[in-house]
């Protein structure tokens, strides 16, 4: 898969942008994600009264490599355990969803502790979109300490356009370190999959644990900017288990 690391730094690390979130006038955002980074992109909460905001995250239509439209949180402190989950409808991009060369970031869980000999140095969970053959597919990527490039890529194929994601990430030492994961079933279910290097585990405790996270479309590939006309993907259902621990307008809301 082809992933434009040096634009996603670019866009995070150097790109500051003061744009508002869009929201419907009285729908209730999906906390902790109440902060947004829109470039040459839109984030848009929308929603009925006083129901949770669902998140309609686009690119504009050819967009260069820096665009990103995204919601996320930080963290006061790292937490080793973490669970998130969304319902995600990507039908408006179907059609640029043909091969595995046309993909987009979703989701990340970023680390606390920078890796610098690291194939993603800042990330303990990373998810990309894209195609293969006649489906969409999800690509995660882990922080793994017992690899060469300090990571483990694993791609899953998802059975249509609008699926439920769910990841618990596991932060520790030796086979302390893990990430479940659950399509279309809940966190009660059995784990659709578990990546821990084949039982060694994640061996991941030197990332320190998740610190920050974002929701929402950014480091598309030439591919998918070219050919997904500017069509938005839809979450909703956003939940996390961090969401309890955040208010905003205190403190602990932090930017």
């Amino acid at each position: 898969m082809s992933i434009n690391l040096l634009s996603r730094w670019f866009v995070s690390a150097v790109l500051i942008c003061a744009c508002g979130l869009v929201r419907a006038q009285s729908c209730l955002p999906p906390q902790p994600f109440v902060h947004s980074f829109q470039n040459l992109g839109v984030a848009a909460l929308q929603g009925a009264a006083d129901t949770p905001c669902a998140l309609s995250s686009s690119l504009n239509a050819a967009a260069g490599p820096n665009a990103a439209a995204f919601v996320h949180y930080r963290r006061p402190t790292p937490t080793p355990s973490v669970r998130y989950s969304f319902r995600m409808d990507d039908s408006a991009v179907a059609t640029s969803l043909t091969s595995v060369l046309r993909n987009v970031q979703i989701f990340s869980a970023s680390a606390s502790s920078l890796q610098s000999n690291a194939g993603f140095p800042a990330h303990l969970l990373l998810v990309y979109l894209s195609g293969q053959a006649s489906t969409p597919t999800i690509s995660i990527i882990v922080a793994c300490g017992g690899t060469p490039s300090k990571a483990i890529q694993l791609p899953v194929a998802l059975p249509g356009n609008v699926n439920t994601l769910r990841f618990e990430i596991n932060t520790g030492s030796g086979t302390a370190g893990s990430l479940r994961y659950w399509i279309n079933a809940d966190f009660t279910d059995a784990p659709t999959g578990i990546i821990d290097n084949n039982g060694v585990g994640l061996d991941n405790a030197a990332w320190g644990g998740v610190i920050a996270a974002e929701l929402g479309m950014s480091s598309g590939s030439n591919g998918f900017r070219t050919n997904s006309g500017g069509g938005a993907i839809v979450f909703d259902q956003i939940q996390t288990s961090d969401d309890v621990l955040f208010w905003q307008n205190f403190e602990l809301d932090q930017q």
